[in-house]
């Protein structure tokens, strides 16, 4: 079992499909822990890993959509002094990091493409299971609930809490990073919100 969180408005017009594919296409069993009306995402991802009932802890946005068996690797890697990342693809709907694979499936829940991004997914160049000192993109992530250092609070969006959190406090700490062979679709709608 593991714990997987999403925070999202009560207004979002992603979380339906998230959920969707979370039960379509998640291997191993979870509980969805779902932060609601929650403005402040870091806060929401900390009080989500607060309520997790699992070690493993896994944070989404609600505008990602996982593809068949994206948790396998996730599960199988975990420790609780290792921080694990997997592959994000996005649209392109704004910038996209180098981190990122800019590849356009649909910016909005009724243009996803599924069975592009599904076939996409199965279809990428062979990869290890897991590159150990590769972090990937901030989200999603998965820590462990007992090792798990709060995202700071006194930094404003865009993404700087992440910056904060993932590149310079949980380094000093000794955490370690890898990157897994998990592909997840980002919309990037909450990034291209205006508040």
């Amino acid at each position: 079992m593991f714990s997987i969180v999403v925070p999202y408005l009560s207004t979002s017009k992603t979380i339906l499909k998230c959920k969707h594919f979370l039960k379509k296409y998640t291997l191993n069993p979870y509980e969805l822990i779902e932060i609601v009306d929650n403005v402040d995402v870091y806060d929401a991802f900390n009080r989500g890993v607060q309520q997790a009932n699992y070690d493993k802890v896994l944070l989404l946005n609600d505008d990602m959509y996982v593809s068949p068996n994206w948790d396998e690797y996730y599960i199988k890697y975990h420790t609780p002094e290792l921080i694990l990342t997997g592959i994000l693809v996005e649209p392109g709907a704004i910038s996209v990091s180098d981190k990122n694979i800019c590849k356009n499936f649909g910016t909005e829940p009724d243009t996803f493409d599924e069975e592009e991004f599904v076939n996409f997914a199965k279809n990428l160049p062979s990869e290890d299971e897991i590159i150990h000192d590769l972090k990937g993109w901030y989200m999603p992530i998965m820590f462990n609930k007992n090792t798990f250092i709060p995202y700071p609070n006194e930094i404003k969006y865009p993404h700087a809490n992440d910056v904060t959190l993932i590149d310079d406090i949980l380094p000093k700490q000794n955490f370690k990073f890898a990157r897994v062979n998990s592909v997840v679709y980002h919309l990037q709608g909450f990034s291209r919100r205006s508040s």
